[in-house]
């Protein structure tokens, strides 16, 4: 919630046998990369040998496909841990040891939208103006029957439980909570005065507003005032034209 204040080439098929061999080459050398960058930001706290099981069976699996689909003879693969937590840890969310931060970003995590849920809908529609406490808003996915809508990769759809996650995954990895970053990493240094991050106690909207609406089976309902705190990181902020051209 947004609001808004009023101010082949072609190959030829007759390849020397040098051609052939370097173009092997080449192919195991992007097959390489392409498990590499299937990594994202894993960070799930281990250190040293210690490996995610699930994520070292995914990337042998998808080593050993690549080797039957293109025929190379085989290859290395080298994996560097950076230093720091940058994901929520093991166990967090289902599939959440080889989901990464590249999927959560792009929308291919196969992730369950807790909008979308029976859970958070009741308590939605029982009181829209009540505090969500973003920890609250991933459980109504996580502990829904299907929090997974398909395998990491395997798909395409909008969650606003990606960017919840991802807003957490920040406060993790920067020290501070998210209205926090937003105003000292992004809201100060641009100057935009006009735009806030409200939370807890200080939700109030500026005076002099567009209203926002809701469509309610046909009946256009004022949400102005409803509860910003239901998408956290997925949209929880006030700010003006000018301010959000200038972002």
């Amino acid at each position: 919630m947004l609001i808004l204040k009023n101010t082949s080439f072609l190959h030829n098929s007759k390849f020397n046998s040098s051609r052939t061999i370097f173009r092997k080459l080449f192919v195991s050398a992007i097959i390489v990369f392409s498990a590499i960058s299937m990594m994202g930001a894993r960070g799930c706290g281990n250190s040293g040998g210690n490996f995610p099981t699930e994520q070292a069976i995914a990337l042998q699996a998808s080593l050993d496909q690549s080797k039957l689909d293109f025929r190379f003879p085989g290859g290395a693969l080298a994996i560097r841990e950076v230093g720091g937590a940058t994901w929520m840890g093991d166990g967090y969310y289902p599939n959440g040891s080889i989901i990464t931060i590249s999927q959560l970003l792009n929308m291919t995590a196969g992730v369950t939208s807790y909008t979308g849920t029976g859970t958070f809908y009741a308590r939605y529609v029982a009181d829209p103006t009540q505090e969500f406490l973003p920890e609250e808003l991933v459980s109504c996915a996580r502990d829904s029957a299907t929090p997974n809508g398909f395998a990491p990769g395997a798909g395409w759809n909008y969650s606003n439980t990606n960017f919840v996650i991802l807003g957490l995954i920040a406060e993790k990895a920067g020290g501070s909570s998210f209205k926090e970053l937003i105003t000292t990493k992004i809201i100060e240094p641009l100057g935009l005065t006009d735009t806030s991050v409200p939370v807890g106690e200080d939700r109030a909207v500026p005076a002099e507003y567009v209203s926002g609406y809701k469509d309610d089976s046909g009946t256009w309902l004022d949400s102005t005032l409803y509860s910003p705190t239901i998408a956290f990181s997925a949209g929880n902020m006030i700010s003006t034209w000018p301010n959000m051209l200038k972002w």
